[in-house]
């Protein structure tokens, strides 16, 4: 009885160990992924500077101390889902996912598509509004920000030609601490 006890609790220290190390496993895959989709989503930005001139303007983050961490990233069509929803409709030309891709004829330029897995719906309707999001399942924030550099200067104003995007990380602690683990186009962490 004593041998299959220690066996039994051999066993379950095992599968604990093999659980934390899965889950690290699936964290890091998806900081991995929401690195590289932010890389595209730059390239795909940069192209769209190089054809308008400007990056899509997208202001909503609250301003004042920690704007950006205020702001919940699955709130439904809170803050980063109005961001990261101008951001798909500026690069995909669509509103909504259910649309009809534009034509080249059309005049409307795609500089990037979304798979299924990247986008998240804020409504119930299956052709309602989309947001892209992280593979976290929150959406990514984007900004240019405002001109109001007294306010909250480390927000990019467009003007000056900049943008911030970037994921939580899956940190959705709502805290400075926590902005130690968001991904962003900036440092390329």
């Amino acid at each position: 009885m004593i041998e299959l006890l220690t066996v039994i609790a051999i066993i379950a220290i095992l599968a604990a160990l093999t659980l934390a190390a899965a889950s690290a496993v699936m964290k890091t895959a998806g900081r991995n992924r929401a690195r590289s989709e932010i890389a595209a989503m730059t390239t795909a930005l940069e192209n769209y500077k190089s054809d308008n001139g400007i990056y899509p303007q997208a202001d909503y983050f609250p301003q004042g101390t920690n704007g950006y961490i205020a702001a919940v990233p699955t709130t439904a069509g809170g803050y980063y889902q109005l961001s990261s929803e101008l951001l798909y409709q500026s690069l995909t030309g669509q509103t909504n996912y259910g649309d009809i891709p534009p034509k080249a004829s059309s005049g409307t330029k795609i500089y990037m598509t979304f798979t299924k897995s990247q986008l998240g719906n804020n409504t119930a309707g299956a052709g309602g509004p989309i947001y892209i999001q992280d593979p976290f399942g929150n959406s990514y924030g984007y900004s240019t920000g405002t001109n109001n550099a007294g306010t909250y200067s480390d927000i990019p104003f467009n003007g000056a030609g900049l943008f911030d995007l970037w994921s939580s990380g899956g940190d959705l602690s709502g805290t400075t601490t926590g902005t130690n683990v968001w991904l962003n186009n900036w440092s390329g962490s």
